[in-house]
């Protein structure tokens, strides 16, 4: 931590150097800001912002869910959550599969206009997406994806200044990623972990998940054969 001078100064630049003998150094995500950061619900200055997180799970459908007709057991905390939240009713992705769909949500411009509409496609640098315009506002940006399409290789890390993917254990195996399992658990811990490391800025999150995705399992301990008979 770098004590500044009091009075602001605009155009100012920050200059990093290392003393000692010749060697390798790194600075990782150099952040301005107040000194007493406080608390996400108790902040030293007059005008905090709402930390924000963007939960997608990837191939959810709405009718499994209450607030949509579905069965309250499947779901009993996200249903919780949407009796006191706003609820859509007419709400629909602009494609029919992962990359396109998500870039989508990310910019806000339609998949012909984004251009990351097949596999072997990106999302265009020049392209502005939310988590951008986040980051230039002030905010700390993470993502913590299931990878695949979800990945900076297809130009979905843009404006995050954290990007973690996760791939099932098998992934490197093609024949047997249907017996994968996408671990839901430690990207849950990831994202709180991302939560408590605050540094005064307001957040953005984004977390992804296959967690419902094929490859479908059956039972308490996920018995993948019901899924390899149908393959």
């Amino acid at each position: 931590m770098v004590p500044l001078p009091p009075a602001a100064r605009r155009g100012a630049r920050l200059e990093f150097a290392l003393d000692g003998p010749p060697g390798m150094g790194v600075f990782f995500t150099p952040v301005v800001g107040p000194r007493d950061k406080g608390t996400p619900a108790a902040r030293p200055w007059s005008t905090p912002r709402p930390d924000l997180v963007l939960v997608l799970v990837d191939t959810l459908r709405a009718d499994m869910l209450a607030a949509y007709g579905g069965d309250a057991a499947l779901a009993p905390r996200l249903n919780e959550f949407a009796t006191h939240a706003q609820v859509f009713s007419r709400a629909r992705s602009n494609a029919a599969w992962t990359l396109p769909s998500i870039a989508t949500l990310l910019t806000g411009v339609y998949p012909g206009r984004h251009g990351a509409t097949e596999e072997d496609l990106t999302l265009g640098l020049e392209q502005a997406t939310v988590a951008e315009a986040l980051a230039r506002a002030g905010y700390r940006t993470g993502a913590i994806t299931d990878a695949n399409f979800v990945s900076p290789i297809h130009g979905l890390d843009q404006g995050f200044e954290w990007f973690s993917e996760h791939y099932p254990p098998d992934w490197e195996r093609w024949e047997e990623r249907a017996s994968g399992t996408w671990a839901l658990a430690q990207t849950l811990a990831e994202a709180r972990a991302f939560l408590a490391a605050d540094d005064g800025r307001p957040t953005f999150l984004f977390l992804h998940t296959y967690r419902v995705h094929e490859p479908y399992r059956l039972g308490a301990e996920e018995d993948p054969r019901a899924n390899r008979a149908l393959l």
